[in-house]
């Protein structure tokens, strides 16, 4: 309960600040239209076993384009590891906005040992511009999610 409150907090929180930025809140309403857009999805899998590694992965990935283009693209991982007899398992997902073939959010998710993990990045003209990019983590992170975004789109266009 105490997880559950803290974390309704959080998102809250996140909420007010975003709506404090024009921008952040442009594309959080953008988001919200292709989310309830009604627009068909197009699905595919992944299943991968790596049995020397003890490791085994379900991919899921979905796409949401109109006549205009790519408007989300969704990767989804379930993995689970065998350590010592003990299976460790790995829910991942990055879920990716785009706009007129632009990339303009990002939203990652995780969970494993019962730890949950959110975060969300905007982006306006290929740069991240919420959260502020603190450290060095933040910008691996921030450069790989742009270049993914950009391959998407340029893969998609195709």
């Amino acid at each position: 309960m105490k997880f559950a409150s803290l974390f309704l907090l959080i998102i809250c929180c996140s909420r007010i600040f975003s709506q404090d930025n024009p921008v952040v809140q442009h594309i959080d309403s953008i988001v919200y239209k292709i989310n309830h857009s009604g627009l068909p999805e197009i699905r595919d899998s992944i299943f991968q076993d790596y049995k020397d590694l003890g490791l085994s992965m379900k991919t899921y990935v979905t796409m949401v384009k109109d006549a205009s283009g790519l408007k989300k693209y969704v990767n989804y991982v379930i993995s689970v590891q065998q350590v010592n007899g003990v299976s460790k398992q790995l829910i991942a997902s990055t879920t990716f906005y785009f706009d007129q073939n632009k990339f303009i959010k990002a939203e990652d998710f995780a969970t494993s040992d019962g730890k949950e993990m959110n975060f969300a990045w905007y982006f306006d003209g290929g740069k991240c511009i919420y959260p502020e990019i603190v450290s060095e983590k933040d910008e691996k992170r921030v450069g790989t999610l742009i270049a993914i975004g950009e391959a998407v789109t340029k893969g998609i266009s195709k």
